[in-house]
């Protein structure tokens, strides 16, 4: 990702695709992780696991599409998806540290 971005020479759309395809690798590092997560618990924790998973996409994917709305421009979209990809990693950790556990 680093690399991504120093080669984008600071330019909008270079920099959007290298956030993009982070983002993209995040999600489904976070998807990998919840699979494993999920398949440890009993019934009850798979229950509340699962519903706040949901509430977390609904909260994660309602706060991306505020701040887009709000900022407007060409740096909006750098900013919500460095944010989605910041969120995105933070839950993934989170999740990483359930199974660890």
């Amino acid at each position: 990702y680093a690399q991504c971005m120093e080669k984008s020479d600071g330019v909008t759309v270079a920099m959007q695709d290298c956030l993009t395809a982070e983002d993209e690798r995040m999600e489904a590092l976070l998807n990998a992780t919840y699979k494993k997560v999920i398949q440890a618990m009993d019934e009850r924790q798979k229950t509340l696991l699962r519903d706040s998973q949901r509430a977390w996409l609904k909260y994660r994917e309602g706060s991306c599409d505020t701040m887009m709305s709000v900022l407007g421009g060409t740096s909006a979209g750098l900013i919500t998806t460095g944010w989605r990809l910041e969120m995105t990693a933070r839950r993934e950790y989170d999740n990483d540290i359930l199974y660890t556990s």
